[in-house]
């Protein structure tokens, strides 16, 4: 059911089911809620797909700045988890 796992929409809900015998009325209910809970879901999904794309632009940035104090990549590599051809990859950017 579209309720389940959201209290505010349990409580619309079975306030509706107890106001309205019109099955009509109940599925149209129903398939709004659906629908909107659909949307906040997507929205969720989008602001987490933001929040991870900024943490790895920010993981970017240190390892370009890294590389412009002379660090070593063995060590950019341990602080930031990117791989030794990202690193290089980087590095010619930054010395370019």
């Amino acid at each position: 059911m579209a309720a389940e796992g959201k209290p505010k929409v349990a409580k619309a809900y079975d306030r509706l089911r107890d106001m309205s015998e019109d099955e009509e009325s109940r599925r149209a209910y129903e398939e709004r809620i659906t629908e909107i809970i659909e949307v906040d879901l997507r929205m969720q999904a989008a602001e987490e797909r933001g929040e991870i794309k900024g943490r790895e632009e920010g993981i970017i940035h240190d390892a370009k700045k890294m590389i412009s104090l002379g660090m070593d990549d063995d060590i950019i590599m341990k602080i930031t988890e990117l791989p030794a051809e990202k690193i290089a990859r980087l590095r010619s950017e930054v010395e370019l």
